[in-house]
């Protein structure tokens, strides 16, 4: 699965929870905070998502307005590349988790609503 595709599936599940969330949600609170209004809220990041906004474009945290780094090495490169990758497959792990933890909200919620209601 490609990175684009990543992200549009992530975006959709979201959208689709946070829908769930705003249609479903009456009478239910996380943390004293109406769930309709959290869901509301996810479904408007869900869709600026789509339609392609980068909260980092042009913001303090945009990599690309950094200064320009020193020149370095071959052998910086190739470490500075091996701490990318070992970054990277952390990342991978704990975005795996937080969809796990994602999906598991969400089907205890729209179980709940099922089966207590």
């Amino acid at each position: 699965m490609s990175r684009d595709q990543q992200r549009i599936a992530l975006t959709l599940f979201v959208g689709l929870a946070a829908a769930a969330a705003v249609i479903w949600g009456d009478g239910y609170k996380i943390f004293s905070v109406p769930v309709p209004w959290v869901g509301l809220v996810w479904l408007i990041a869900a869709i600026t998502g789509m339609l392609g906004v980068n909260v980092y474009w042009g913001g303090p945290l945009d990599k690309r307005l950094d200064p320009p780094a020193e020149p370095m090495s071959e052998h910086q490169l190739e470490e500075r590349a091996r701490q990318v990758a070992a970054d990277r497959k952390k990342m991978d792990r704990l975005l795996f988790l937080v969809r796990a933890a994602g999906v598991a909200i969400f089907l205890g919620v729209a179980v709940h609503m099922i089966w207590f209601e």
